[in-house]
């Protein structure tokens, strides 16, 4: 990369149907995935893709 050259932004959509998926793959259904309710009442005010779910998406 040199100075001066564009950045490309890449935006990828997870959807919910992608993230329950990936839930009963890795057997991971912490609440804060999969639970509209309980995320709603977190920090995040919404549900959250899992963390490796995402590092996928960039590798």
């Amino acid at each position: 990369m040199q100075d001066g050259n564009p950045i490309i932004e890449v935006i990828k959509e997870i959807t919910s149907n992608q993230v329950m998926l990936y839930a009963e793959a890795s057997g991971d259904f912490n609440p804060i995935h999969v639970n509209k309710e309980f995320a709603e009442k977190s920090q995040f005010g919404r549900n959250i893709a899992h963390g490796m779910m995402v590092a996928a998406t960039i590798s």
